[in-house]
Order: C-alpha cells, then structure tokens, then sequence
C-alpha cells in the first residue's frame, strides 16, 4: 500500500508542477495580449482623427453629388 501511495504523491507533485507551469504561460500570455490591446488602442486614438477627417469630406461629397 505505502507504494501506491508513493506514486500517487509523485504522481500529485507532477501535475502540480504541470499545472503551476501553464498558469505560468497563460499569465505571460494574458500580459502580452492586453499590452498589444492597448498599443492598438493607442494607434488607433492617434490616427482616429486623420482617417475621420477626410473620411467626412469624402461623405460630405458624396452627398452633395448625390441631390
């Protein structure tokens, strides 16, 4: 019985290893996915403005040509 035991304990300490490991990798992971989030967001609010411009212009236009 004390070896079944043995490897059941083994057995517990590996998969606590495991699991410590990809808690791990999914953090770094989790950390990289938020700071390309708001490297995009960052893009995106500084360039907003420069797409909207002409972007309205274009509308604006259209609108016109359209009556």
């Amino acid at each position: 019985m004390k070896h079944i035991d043995t490897n059941l304990e083994e057995l517990v300490v590996s998969r606590t290893v495991d699991l410590e490991q990809a808690n791990q990798a999914l953090t770094k992971a989790k950390d990289i996915a938020e700071a390309a989030n708001l490297a995009k967001s960052a893009l995106l609010g500084k360039h907003e403005h420069e797409i909207r411009t002409p972007m309205n212009a274009i509308l604006g236009m259209a609108h016109i040509l359209r009556r």
